[in-house]
């Protein structure tokens, strides 16, 4: 992938983003973050901006253990 213009801030774009180009499609979906809801605990592969099982509105925090604090 092109390592020009503004790289991206979260999600799986940002996982292909940083990607090494040799990794096999399965050592990089392996390095995807969880997040988790502080409120209910629901957790999610991607950066969400609310969370999809209780009414907790905010962005869903690093999942703890996850290695990155993103």
């Amino acid at each position: 992938m092109s390592r020009t213009g503004q790289a991206p801030r979260n999600g799986l774009a940002k996982v292909l983003w940083e990607a090494d180009p040799d990794d096999s499609p399965q050592e990089i979906a392996a390095q995807k973050q969880s997040f988790e809801c502080p409120e209910c605990g629901w957790t999610a592969k991607l950066r969400r901006n609310a969370c999809m099982l209780c009414d907790y509105d905010q962005p869903l925090r690093p999942e703890r253990g996850s290695g990155d604090d993103a």
